[in-house]
Parts: structure tokens; sequence; C-alpha cells
């Protein structure tokens, strides 16, 4: 309620297991939205935890519209994602739209020259989201 007096919604990001020991699906995130049944607790799917954890993606796509954020990265460690990361990009995009997911995505990754890899990022997410 404090949340949403102040107008802010709190997103809650499951971690995988290797870096958290709680809430570590959408799943279990979903768990807690449902139990506190306020909408400005929402919950947020990382497509580098979905994976790391080989969760299934119907979770993202079973939390409906209390998904409130995405973050995406390459497919191996956590790296920026590029033209080899079109069809693995797409394959969680393809439930996104499932959902109508009309919300923010971003990238969450090991970038280390934003000048040199972002064009390359922002070309592989909208590449991905067209033949999703």
């Amino acid at each position: 309620q404090v949340a949403s007096a102040a107008g802010v919604t709190v997103t809650i990001e499951p971690l995988c297991r290797q870096e958290c020991n709680f809430i570590n699906s959408v799943a279990e995130a979903m768990t807690i939205v449902h139990a506190v049944d306020q909408p400005s607790i929402q919950v947020l799917s990382d497509l580098y935890h979905v994976n790391t954890d080989q969760q299934p993606y119907s979770e993202t796509r079973d939390a409906g519209a209390h998904l409130a954020h995405v973050h995406v990265a390459g497919k191996e460690e956590r790296r920026t994602p590029n033209s080899a990361d079109v069809e693995y990009l797409a394959a969680y995009f393809r439930v996104l739209k499932e959902m109508a997911y009309a919300g923010r995505i971003s990238v969450e990754s090991k970038m280390t020259d934003f000048q040199r890899e972002a064009p390359g990022a922002l070309a592989a997410l909208r590449d991905a989201w067209r033949i999703a």
C-alpha cells in the first residue's frame, strides 16, 4: 500500500540459484505477487536467470498482466546480444508476444564498449522481435 500511495511499482526480480537462494523463478515471484495482492507489486522476467535455471518460458507467460519488465542478454555468459542471438531471443519474444506484452525490454549484459556494442544489440533485439 505504501508503494501504491507513492505511485511506485515494486518489481520482484527472480535470480538464478547460483546467485541467490530466495525467489529463483517467475513462478515463485508470482506466489508473492498473488499473496500480497497489490497492483503496485509486480514481477520481472530475466532471460539470463530463466535459462540458467532451465525454467520454462510458460512461467513468464503465466505472469500475464503482472509482468512489469523484462531483461535480456546474449546466450552465453550474459554477454551483449548480437546477431548470433536472434533465434535465441525470438523464442523468448514469442512468449512475450503471445501474452501481448507491451512493456519495456532492457539489455542487462556485460557490456564493455557501449558505443561499439549497443547498435548490434539493438539490431538483434529488433530482428528477434520481428521474427518472433
